[in-house]
């Protein structure tokens, strides 16, 4: 199955972005998340029309191939699992197999997450110190899913806490 693409469409109802560094359609990764709310996502299918999505999102799909990036992080100073990083993706979840045995899990009450041909429904979520390389960082609020196709999925939310720049 291949990666459906994610199109934007600037969302006449909000501002602008006028920075003449910054192309029409496009988003600066340092950017607030108010600019980043300037526009509407809507997925982009073959031979079928784009379909708002105004829930949170997750925009990964596993394909037989396996070739992307993953990286090394480490839960709570003990678990060592794979990563995706997912910017298109608003937030941050795990694995439920990967949660550690010690975290207090909380009910998850911010309703289903989008992904391209379905709906997840987390089953609650955990706060979690996680270390990528250098960066250490405890993300307050982080999804747990019954079924997911990574370990962990990193998405804008942590990009945004630790102000990580994709290449």
């Amino acid at each position: 199955m291949a990666r459906v693409p994610l199109v934007r469409y600037p969302d006449s109802s909000r501002s602008t972005n006028h920075d003449n560094n910054t192309q029409r359609g496009t988003t600066n990764l340092n950017s607030s998340d108010s600019r980043r709310n300037n526009y509407s996502y809507r997925i982009s299918t073959p031979g079928k029309s784009a379909i708002a999505n105004t829930s949170n999102s997750l925009s990964c799909i596993k394909t037989q191939t396996n070739k992307r990036t993953l990286i090394p992080v480490m839960i709570n100073n003990n678990i060592e699992i794979q990563a995706l990083c997912d910017p298109s993706t608003d937030i941050t979840i795990i694995q439920q197999s990967c949660v550690p045995a010690d975290a207090v899990i909380h009910p998850w009450t911010d309703g289903q997450l989008q992904v391209v041909d379905h709906k997840l429904n987390p089953i609650g979520w955990i706060s979690v110190n996680i270390t990528v390389g250098n960066i250490e960082h405890t993300m307050p609020k982080v999804g747990i899913c019954t079924q997911l196709s990574f370990p962990l999925i990193f998405g804008f939310d942590w990009q945004q806490q630790v102000q990580a720049r994709w290449p």
